[in-house]
């Protein structure tokens, strides 16, 4: 009988452990930034009209044509995505 009470005794003593740990790390969870702070310096990439390219925005032309398409060069398409 003793036996049995040390081993319940260790098993809450686990458990009991294991529940702090948790708390602990839950408590203590980094705080995400600020979305702006986040996509600075981020430059989506954006398709070309005419060929699908993906490019930087600064990439393509008004029109959405990257130089290759702007400069009339060969294309593997003729329409858009």
């Amino acid at each position: 009988m003793g036996l049995l009470r040390i081993l319940i005794a260790g098993l809450l003593l686990v458990l009991i452990w294991r529940a702090f740990l948790t708390v602990r790390d839950w408590w203590r969870q980094p705080q995400l930034p600020d979305e702006t702070e986040s996509e600075q310096g981020v430059n989506p990439l954006l398709p070309c009209s005419k060929c699908g390219t993906y490019l930087p925005k600064e990439g393509l032309d008004p029109d959405g044509h990257c130089v290759r398409c702007r400069d009339g060069g060969t294309t593997d398409r003729d329409e858009p995505l």
